[in-house]
């Protein structure tokens, strides 16, 4: 950020935090000599996408504070660096091109952008948890790769139940996010996700010989890689009056995910408990049954989530882009509009009375103008809806109305434009249209109608007395 104070505040508030969420857990719950659960790790991947650069500066200070009190080492700074470098990863690569683009303010909003958050907190977890596990290694002599695997489930466990309902919740406090602008650029992304996918060979020479400390440093690498070499692409803008926060696409997305969390939730519980009632007596240790109700957790979380996600997907493409395309069509510039159903029941007003049968036959529309015939008179679009819907009830079952922009006149003493309804009957007779066209003609003095017979026959209607 430019301004000083907003980035200190940004740190200060990412630190305070991630320390409160991180030292309890770390004083009360250590899993292995050097780490513990760790709720806290959905933080640097969820603030380093909303912030940036001061969560990146927050989580090193508090992570820092936090070891510190509890770990004798000094290696306490490389955990902190690490910790801060995967906020940095985590911004970087969620605003990669590879996901054609954020929209602005929306973070997970569609199955496209669950798996792009998936797939950025899978990438930089697997290349922050190497060197943290390494570290471990080397100062507890804990095995590498169980190491590895307990700190990893452990981290996708906080990212996936603590870090995607706090995803859904930032487009609410968006207007204090920032955001990042580039150019682009792919292959510098797949560069990105190149070294963040290569920390897996540091790994490997653990299984065949005992390395040097030092080997963990040389472990930042591919975060460093990734950090350097990602180039966020520039955000999609959203169009606040129809596909702002309010759309139902996005609302019901967050609404279903916050469901499926639910739902997993309930079915982790249930599984941890039938887990912990047979097991408790079998002798396991209470690391194992940690490390065996973690993978449950972490498994169920992501089916779920994929599950759910993708369920939603199928449904958004065949109903809601329909009904959003069909709203953007029918939205006037200028008019606010709750999401797009409002736009659509703002647009359309279909009534039919109880006793219809089914609408077959002809399809008539009537365009009405709001001036009266001598223009010494506007009638409002209300106004003119509430005459016009009782004349047609009067005489038919049903009508669709919609409020067309302006419709255009040139006549013999005056040229100009007026606001126009269109009224579309189905089923009826040509003297039922001519009967209701007769009363509008008198309610709204007008000169004549436009009459328009199964979008083919067109003819100016200047009433019974006329023809």
């Amino acid at each position: 950020m430019n301004k000083p104070k907003t980035f200190i505040l940004r740190a200060l508030i990412t630190a305070v935090a991630y320390t409160a969420l991180l030292l309890p857990f770390q004083l009360n719950l250590p899993i292995l000599e050097g780490t513990d659960i760790r709720p806290s790790a959905f933080l640097p991947i969820v603030s380093g996408i909303f912030w940036g650069m001061p969560a990146a500066v927050g989580i090193f200070a508090g992570n820092l504070i936090c070891d510190f009190i509890c770990i004798d080492s000094p290696l306490i700074l490389l955990g902190s660096f690490l910790n801060a470098l995967s906020a940095i990863c985590a911004r970087r690569l969620f605003y990669a091109s590879w996901n054609h683009g954020i929209t602005s303010g929306t973070y997970i909003y569609s199955f496209g952008s669950l798996l792009n958050f998936l797939t950025t907190m899978l990438s930089v977890e697997l290349a922050l948890c190497i060197p943290i596990s390494l570290t471990v290694h080397f100062y507890s002599g804990a095995s590498v790769l169980p190491t590895f695997q307990l700190i990893y489930l452990n981290n996708i466990h906080s990212n996936v139940i603590l870090g995607i309902p706090a995803m859904l919740f930032l487009p609410a406090i968006s207007k204090w996010a920032d955001e990042p602008s580039g150019s682009g650029g792919m292959g510098r992304n797949i560069l990105a996700l190149a070294f963040l996918l290569s920390s897996i060979l540091f790994a490997l020479p653990f299984l065949y010989s005992d390395l040097h400390p030092a080997w963990c440093a040389i472990t930042i690498i591919p975060l460093l890689g990734a950090a350097v070499s990602a180039s966020p692409v520039p955000l999609l803008q959203k169009d606040k009056t129809l596909f702002g926060l309010q759309s139902i696409r996005f609302r019901t997305f967050r609404k279903l995910m916050c469901v499926s969390l639910v739902v997993s939730a309930i079915i982790s519980g249930v599984l941890i408990f039938f887990i912990l009632s047979r097991n408790v007596r079998a002798g396991y240790s209470s690391l194992e049954l940690f490390t065996k109700i973690y993978h449950l957790c972490a498994d169920l979380d992501i089916i779920f989530l994929l599950l759910f996600s993708y369920s939603y997907n199928v449904v958004e493409n065949g109903l809601l882009v329909p009904i959003r395309q069909l709203a953007s069509k029918l939205s006037l510039e200028g008019v606010e509009y709750h999401n797009e159903l409002d736009i659509i029941n703002k647009r359309l007003d279909f009534v039919a009375s109880e006793n219809s049968s089914i609408l077959s036959g002809d399809e008539h529309s009537i365009i009405v103008g709001l001036a009266t015939k001598d223009y010494s008179r506007r009638f409002k679009i209300s106004e003119a809806r509430d005459i016009i819907n009782g004349i047609c009830l009067k005489h038919v079952g049903g009508y669709i109305s919609t409020r067309e922009a302006e419709g255009g006149y040139n006549g013999v003493d005056s040229i100009g434009s007026e606001q126009i309804l269109i009224y579309t009957v189905y089923g009826a007779t040509d003297a039922q249209i001519r009967a209701i066209a007769d009363d509008i003609i008198i309610s709204l003095d007008q000169e004549s109608l436009l009459i328009e017979k199964n979008k083919m026959t067109r003819y100016y209607y200047y009433g019974a007395g006329k023809q």
